[in-house]
C-alpha cells in the first residue's frame, strides 16, 4: 500500500487480523481447503467481534457501588456472541478445546499436542497438532456450512454409448 506523507510517497505494510496465525500458515502450505480456512476466520471474526476475548484490568482506586455503570452492548456484538456460543457447542468439548488453544489464544502446535497426546518428538507433536486440529476445523466447517453431498451424475440419455470418430 502507498500513503502520501507531504511531499513524498512512502510504502507501508498494514498487519491484517489473522496474518501470521496458523490457520493462515496452514492455508499457505495446502495443509486445510479453503472450507477449513472459512470456518476458521468466521470463528475468529466471531469472537473479535463480541469482544470475548477482551481483558481489561480493575481499577480499584476508583469506587464503585454495585457493580459501577452498564455500558450499552451493541446488537451485532450480541449477535457475535451467540454465533460463537452456537459455533463452540455445535463442535463439542474436545474439538472447541482445540479451537480455542490454537485459533484463538494462538497456541503453537507442537505445544498442543504435547498438551494433549504423550508425544516427545517435535515432528510428530506437531503433526498430531495440525491433525486434530484440521479435525476440528471440520466439524466447524460442518456448523457454518453445513455437510455436503458430492456425488457424481450424467446428463445423457441410458442407452446412450459415445462413439469415436475415425482419424481423418
Amino acid at each position: 500500500m502507498t500513503m502520501k506523507v507531504g511531499d513524498r510517497e512512502e510504502i507501508t505494510s498494514n498487519l491484517r487480523m489473522l496474518d501470521g496465525s496458523v490457520l493462515d500458515m496452514l492455508m499457505s502450505r495446502r495443509s486445510i481447503t479453503l472450507d477449513h480456512y472459512s470456518a476458521g476466520a468466521q470463528l475468529y471474526e466471531d469472537w473479535y467481534v463480541s469482544k470475548i476475548g477482551i481483558v481489561s484490568a480493575v481499577d480499584t482506586a476508583r469506587d464503585v457501588v454495585d457493580g459501577g455503570k452498564i455500558e450499552p452492548t451493541s446488537e451485532s456484538r450480541l449477535i457475535a456472541a451467540g454465533n460463537f456460543a452456537e459455533a463452540i457447542l455445535a463442535v463439542g468439548k474436545v474439538h472447541s478445546n482445540a479451537l480455542i488453544n490454537i485459533l484463538l489464544l494462538e497456541e503453537d502446535l507442537a505445544t498442543y499436542a504435547r498438551r494433549s497426546h504423550p508425544i516427545k518428538d517435535d515432528k510428530d507433536a506437531r503433526y498430531a497438532g495440525i491433525v486434530t486440529f484440521r479435525n476440528a476445523l471440520t466439524e466447524l466447517d460442518h456448523h457454518y456450512h453445513g455437510k455436503r453431498s458430492i456425488q457424481g451424475g450424467s446428463s445423457h440419455a441410458a442407452d446412450y454409448r459415445p462413439v469415436i470418430q475415425p482419424a481423418s
